[in-house]
């Protein structure tokens, strides 16, 4: 038998009695003999390990199959944090697998396992063991969700009207944040024809407060 072959088969039946039965023919047989499934490991990944990947980053897993094998192609989905993600080849037993991060997705810490399916298959239909982590260390976090804020005042809900001339404000993240500063605060309207301005600027992390002085 020839590999890759297709061949026809006939099959001619006779019992004991001599009674002959309907020849039956098969086509279409293909001889395969690669049954090897092929083997592939993770090389690098990009962004790597400290880095954190935010909306609209890519993080690109890249792997090296045994022997350098060329033609490999995807098995089934390929994932990356539970999100469906493209494959190519680059060519030398060199594959990829593209995430795009996208908001709403699971955010990742950097020093935990980010969790993958990849499996690549010959062009037998072959298919190697599947990778289901990449290890802590090995790869980026993966920020996908922004910030929501939601400011309090001990002088009053929105809506009410006080005659205070300062008003004091809570701002409260649902993360942690390190470049919120009172430049980002944009006070609008008027208070005894001035415009009233923040001030009393102070917090970390998830909470921050300031002072609304009338103009």
């Amino acid at each position: 038998l020839v590999d890759g072959t297709i061949y026809t088969f006939a099959f001619d039946v006779t019992d004991s009695a001599g009674n002959t039965a309907t020849t039956i023919t098969r086509t279409s047989v293909t001889f395969q003999s690669d049954v090897t499934a092929p083997t592939f490991s993770v090389t690098s990944v990009s962004p790597t390990s400290g880095n954190t990947a935010k909306v609209g980053d890519n993080v690109v897993v890249t792997l090296t199959a045994g022997s350098n094998e060329t033609g490999l192609t995807a098995s089934g989905t390929q994932t990356i944090n539970g999100v469906t993600s493209s494959f190519s080849e680059s060519g030398s037993g060199v594959y990829t697998i593209t995430y795009t991060v996208v908001e709403g997705n699971t955010d990742r810490s950097d020093s935990g396992a980010l969790p993958v399916s990849i499996t690549l298959q010959d062009s037998a239909g072959n298919a190697g063991t599947t990778i289901t982590s990449i290890v802590s260390g090995s790869s980026p976090g993966v920020d996908a969700n922004s910030p929501t804020v939601v400011v309090t005042s001990s002088d009053g809900s929105d809506g009410d009207i006080v005659s205070d001339t300062t008003l004091s404000f809570t701002a409260t993240f649902s993360e942690s944040t390190s470049n919120f500063v009172i430049g980002d605060i944009t006070v609008t309207g008027t208070a005894n024809s001035g415009t009233p301005v923040a001030s009393n600027f102070d917090g970390s992390g998830t909470t921050y407060t300031f002072d609304v002085v009338r103009g």
